[in-house]
């Protein structure tokens, strides 16, 4: 961490608050009195007067801005270690009085309810001052969009020079049908076939992510179709034999009832990418919540294998 030289501060501790201390450790962390409102769920004004006040019972600046965010002067870098400290005995007391850190993830609904939601919900059961948003979105990722910690996209973004990508997990889109629905409507023995079935995809128009708008390049119109924006539609409809479902495997083969159809004539792979903006991966609670979706996606379920 950065330290720029500021003035001596006069002993004046007795005038300090232990919250200010904590969010002014939560701004040297994310190097952004905007980040830090975000982890912290406050406004960015709340922010600024809590550091204010620490700077006026100090009297000596906390923070100047430098190339990479704010950064602590020496006087901020006194204030870090004595926050540090309140943290440490805080945590070893068991309190829960601790500031706390809000992490804003992204995802598509199918991973969020497979991978992130048990993930988070671990990290918050093992961190009481751990709270978490998960907005569940299947769209593509955007350099404008800034408020998220952690982004989850289908496919391999292109992301700037403010955020770093890691690959999630890999997955195909496959097709699967009940017993019973192919019992009554015959098992399709070709891709042409799917023209008298009804199919359970994406509805087209509202499609965002060019990876799963090129899963149905290869399949013919067909005669009748269930659509929906919801992956989990997709799934309970095929369940309830309504179709022939196009499905992420990791969902479908969960399913007891399902079976692939046309396993060996398509199979769209595909895969999941997590994008992480640089300021708020200096939070120590973000980089955490990172590595539990990663543990929870590699031992997710393997799709049982299909002669």
């Amino acid at each position: 961490m950065k330290t720029v030289k500021a003035a001596e501060a006069p002993d004046t501790t007795s005038q300090v608050s232990a919250d200010d201390l904590l969010v002014a450790l939560t701004v040297a962390r994310s190097g952004s009195f905007n980040a830090a409102a975000g982890i912290l769920g406050v406004t960015h004004t709340t922010v600024s007067r809590r550091v204010s006040n620490l700077e006026k019972a100090l009297r000596s600046r906390v923070f100047v801005r430098a190339s990479e965010g704010w950064v602590p002067t020496e006087t901020g870098q006194t204030v870090i270690t004595a926050a540090e400290e309140i943290e440490r005995a805080l945590g070893r007391l068991g309190q829960t009085g601790q500031v706390a850190t809000v992490v804003r993830v992204g995802a598509p609904d199918g991973l969020s309810s497979f991978c992130v939601a048990p993930a988070m919900a671990r990290l918050a059961r093992e961190r009481p001052q751990f709270s978490f948003e998960l907005i569940s979105a299947t769209r593509s990722w955007r350099q404008t969009r800034s408020d998220l910690d952690i982004e989850i996209v289908i496919g391999r973004p292109e992301v700037n020079n403010r955020a770093d990508m890691v690959h999630v997990r890999d997955y195909s889109l496959a097709l699967y049908a009940t017993e019973a629905y192919l019992q009554e409507h015959g098992e399709p023995e070709s891709l042409l076939d799917l023209t008298n079935h009804t199919v359970i995809y994406y509805i087209d128009s509202a499609l965002q992510v060019d990876d799963l708008d090129k899963a149905t390049d290869l399949l013919p119109q067909s005669a009748k179709a269930i659509r929906s924006t919801s992956v989990h539609v997709h799934v309970q409809s095929t369940v309830a034999s309504a179709g022939i479902g196009l499905l992420p495997d990791y969902l479908a083969e969960r399913e007891p009832g399902l079976r692939p159809v046309l396993h060996h004539q398509f199979r769209h792979p595909l895969s999941y990418w997590a994008v992480i903006r640089r300021d708020s991966y200096r939070n120590p609670m973000v980089q955490l919540a990172l590595r539990e979706i990663m543990r929870e996606a590699a031992s997710g379920a393997v799709p049982r294998s299909t002669p």
